[in-house]
């Protein structure tokens, strides 16, 4: 199992879980300002909420205040093998 996040770029950052079951991703925008350690804060709280989501079997993507979903992707296992 693997949770990574990508940089933050012109307000966008992505973040990835990969397991045996499949991979989700999703790039989100931040739609408020933030410090740079608030940004920091909400990208590990982004990947965590993906992994808790994972474990406990709920919808992967949902809607938070702070960020927009831009982009989102969910490969199941069967075609990564």
């Amino acid at each position: 199992m693997a949770l990574v996040t990508g940089a933050l770029k012109e307000d966008h950052v992505s973040v990835a879980l990969s397991t045996p079951n499949g991979e989700w991703g999703q790039t989100v925008k931040f739609v408020r300002r933030f410090s740079a350690q608030e940004q920091k804060e909400w990208i590990a709280t982004l990947a965590a909420d993906m992994l808790l989501r994972y474990l406990t079997g709920r919808s992967m993507f949902v809607g938070y205040s702070a960020v927009e979903r831009v982009k989102e992707m969910h490969l199941p296992s069967s075609v990564l093998n």
